[in-house]
């Protein structure tokens, strides 16, 4: 699940996807990324309570408030992706805009859903 998280990256990254690029670089770090949770403190730390603000659940939605965020959130996929950071690459992607999702992109229009672009 991790090195698949390292694809999604590194797939934003490398000028073959425009659209999809321009908005995952876009993707807050408030909203973590392949090693860091939204409270992450060091790569992998799966372990801190702390209790913080992010858009994960929100980003480019209308009104876009950023919530209240900890670990807790990850417990669900616990059994589903024990390994590494499994449960929060699973967590990470369930909010990243998919079928029918609310976020808007730069022009106000229903953004794209990102999951096709992981297969070109």
């Amino acid at each position: 699940m991790e090195s698949l998280g390292h694809s999604l990256e590194r797939m934003a990254s490398c000028g073959a996807i425009p659209y999809y690029e321009r908005y995952f670089e876009d993707f807050v770090a408030a909203c973590g990324n392949v090693h860091f949770t939204p409270n992450g403190r060091f790569d992998y730390d799966l372990d801190n309570p702390a209790r913080v603000l992010s858009p994960i659940e929100s980003w480019r939605e209308p009104g876009q408030e950023p919530r209240t965020w900890t670990i807790a959130e990850l417990e669900r996929y616990r059994d589903l992706a024990p390994d590494c950071m499994g449960r929060w690459v699973v967590y990470w992607r369930q909010n990243m805009p998919g079928l029918d999702n609310a976020a808007l992109d730069d022009e106000g229009l229903p953004m794209r859903c990102w999951w096709p672009f992981l297969f070109y």
